[in-house]
């Protein structure tokens, strides 16, 4: 490149020379794809929506200025590449410096982590390096990924993101949030990395979790260690018209453990929403089979956590958990507006290497790029006009003008344009980005 890109600028500071070195990427004898002009071929070539690996060549060649082969990109799909666009995603995310909320509902929490997993399905012949569930109608295996993302909720980081295959399911690496944990944190997370161990750890570590109830787990008197009866409790509470339970109890059987156990009554729309959803999945597979101690429960929303009732009520715990949908919006964005499969579809000569390639550039583009944009023009915009951006609409719009964006010289010129074609429109229903703005200064007395 005789003329340093923006994109190349934001590379250097990732130390990508460094990590050349280190990771054994070095030019061909007589070749000339750098390690720079092969990741900004990549942004160019993911944003316009291409994916054909000539058309990545050719969006290499003519920012490097030579002629590159389908066959000679593929050369440098290799492990080592691999291994440097992994070392790039790690320390783009260390780099992270966004301008976060402040903590209002979460005051007093040093850190706040939402974590989930999204799925992505691969060409059959990958199934040995991605292995996923067995398919019946194709009488074998399946190919399919795992994104495992931790999202540090008051900053708007992604702290970690890790790929693996679909069999290394959440259960499995709930642990490994105890590896970055620190005294005053806090843990948000869904059922499927329930793991009472885990919620014992994360205690003794004084950090703090909240998560759903685990339907079928031993509930005991945290007083008298006497069994609890949740079904029959939770009927009799209704038949009261109780709207609300906050019990100190020890779930677990072998391993017991003290925490809260939050219970808020939910209208009858919500609950029968659930029971015709339960009976469609029943009747769609003869393996789920229902009780109705299992329906009692649907009329409630069950939570468990360690968070003190000094500093939550059970409202503002089950408003604390409803952020966890800025995780799930994270992946509606990736699939809808980034759209993974078109990377993997028709491409039955893909090797694995070339997936965590392509993976790791694209989520690199979202740390280096999508986010720090994001957060930018989510407060320019809620500060002059009051107005609440859309994580997918700004997904799309950010690839639709991702070279406009790049070279801007002042993101603040395209705050109207923005604006105008990436905000919630105006509605009765309360956005969740709203929400975030909302609750930062709720009162917690």
């Amino acid at each position: 490149m005789n003329k340093e890109t923006k994109i190349a600028s934001k590379l250097k500071d990732l130390s990508l020379d460094k990590y050349c070195q280190v990771h054994g990427y070095s030019l061909r004898e007589g070749g000339k794809v750098s390690a720079y002009g092969l990741i900004e071929g990549f942004f160019h070539w993911f944003n316009q929506g291409q994916n054909s690996l000539s058309q990545w060549a050719s969006q290499i060649g003519l920012i490097l200025g030579i002629t590159l082969s389908k066959q000679g990109l593929v050369q440098r799909l290799n492990t080592r590449t691999v291994n440097l666009c992994r070392a790039l995603l790690e320390k783009a995310l260390e780099q992270q410096a966004f301008k976060g909320l402040p903590s209002g509902l979460f005051e007093g929490f040093s850190a706040v982590y939402l974590e989930d997993s999204t799925c992505q399905s691969l060409p059959a012949k990958l199934s040995a390096a991605f292995r996923g569930a067995y398919s019946k109608k194709l009488k074998q295996l399946v190919a399919t990924l795992r994104i495992q993302l931790c999202l540090e909720l008051l900053s708007h980081r992604y702290r970690k993101i890790e790929i693996g295959s679909f069999s290394q399911n959440d259960q499995s690496y709930a642990p490994e949030i105890l590896q970055i944990l620190k005294p005053g944190n806090l843990v948000m997370r869904d059922l499927g990395y329930w793991g009472i161990r885990v919620f014992d750890q994360i205690g003794r570590l004084e950090a703090f979790f909240l998560s759903r109830y685990q339907p079928g787990v031993n509930l005991y008197n945290a007083l008298t260690n006497e069994p609890i009866d949740l079904p029959t409790l939770l009927r009799k509470a209704k038949a009261a018209r109780q709207t609300q339970l906050d019990l100190r109890v020890l779930i677990g059987s072998e391993h017991r453990l003290e925490v809260r156990l939050i219970a808020l009554l939910v209208p009858d729309r919500i609950s029968n929403q659930r029971r015709r959803k339960a009976k469609q999945a029943a009747k769609t597979d003869a393996r789920i089979k229902y009780s109705q101690d299992y329906f009692s429960l649907l009329d409630w929303n069950l939570l468990v956590t360690n968070v003190p009732d000094q500093t939550w009520t059970p409202y503002q715990a089950y408003l604390a958990y409803q952020f966890r949908w800025r995780i799930e919006i994270c992946f509606k964005s990736w699939k809808s507006a980034l759209n993974f499969k078109p990377l993997f579809q028709n491409k039955q000569s893909l090797t694995p290497e070339q997936v965590y390639i392509m993976l790791y550039l694209t989520l690199l583009w979202l740390v280096l790029f999508l986010t720090p944009w994001f957060s930018f023009f989510l407060h320019a915009i809620e500060q002059k006009y009051k107005r609440y951006l859309s994580l997918i609409l700004f997904t799309r719009f950010a690839r639709d003008h991702f070279s406009r964006l790049i070279n801007a010289n002042d993101l603040s010129e395209l705050i109207p344009n923005v604006a105008a074609h990436a905000v919630h429109e105006r509605r009765k229903r309360i956005s969740q980005v709203e929400w975030l703005f909302i609750l930062q200064n709720l009162a917690l007395d």
